[in-house]
């Protein structure tokens, strides 16, 4: 199996990743950080638990562990505790920490700060900040939209994997819509768009998306690494449905 800091490490960077593209504005993502390379060692504690706390090592050895940052899906692949495995980890912790830094000073540095006045419209520059940066963004979000329906049309063609498949196609739109309606001047659409509208349409697509991970996480009554994928899944759906009701649209 692998060694604790390769679990630490993985587990750290999957959390960068989620508060980075999901959670963009949460406060303290660097102590969730750290709890997430914590989660990702839990199934480890039966190392150090009493004999009798026999659950932790059938939790271990079970694909319940993969609930944890993936810790089984790692201690199959790294048997032997190899140190290249800790070393790539490490590797790819850097690289997220990059994407997490460059995305944040993004953030800081393409919005008004909120203790200056406001310009007005005719002051205000006729195209925002950082113009490429918005660009693929809006790009990206355009693309999540458009694969995230066709991979609706998989859903009866493969029975097998219906779950899957109709999970991330909702994931990536729910992900497209949230990028673009973020790049949205907020002011000119509620002129054009009714509260009443907008309000049903994010309750109807919360409702929708809601059957859904109801239905995924049902098949977590037979623990199988796809039903633990389709509980991550359900996550991350819920996680871009609470963006969605953030945005002031």
């Amino acid at each position: 199996m692998s060694l604790a800091i390769t679990h630490f490490v993985v587990g750290a960077s999957a959390t960068v990743l989620v508060v980075t593209f999901f959670l963009p504005r949460i406060r303290f993502p660097r102590t969730l950080m750290v709890l997430g390379g914590l989660w990702a060692m839990i199934p480890d504690l039966n190392k150090g638990v009493p004999a009798q706390f026999g659950f932790v090592d059938a939790i271990h050895d079970s694909s319940w562990a993969n609930v944890f940052w993936a810790h089984r899906f790692l201690d199959v692949t790294d048997p032997t505790d190899t140190t290249q495995a800790a070393v790539g980890a490490l590797a790819l912790f850097f690289v997220v920490s990059l994407v997490a830094e460059g995305v944040g000073y993004h953030l800081r540095f393409s919005e008004p700060d909120a203790g200056t006045a406001r310009p007005s419209a005719a002051a205000a520059p006729s195209t925002p900040p950082f113009r490429l940066a918005h660009g693929v963004r809006r790009a990206g979000g355009l693309c999540s939209l458009v694969v995230g329906a066709g991979l609706f049309s998989y859903i009866l063609r493969t029975p097998k994997y219906t779950g899957l498949f109709a999970g991330l196609g909702l994931l990536l739109g729910l992900s497209g819509i949230v990028v673009l309606l973020e790049g949205v001047e907020p002011d000119g659409v509620v002129r054009r768009i009714p509260e009443l509208v907008s309000t049903g349409a994010k309750t109807a697509l919360t409702l929708g998306s809601s059957l859904l991970v109801v239905a995924l996480l049902v098949t977590l009554s037979d623990v199988t690494p796809l039903s633990v994928a389709y509980a991550g899944l359900s996550v991350l759906i819920l996680l871009q449905l609470v963006r969605l009701w953030e945005l002031p649209i």
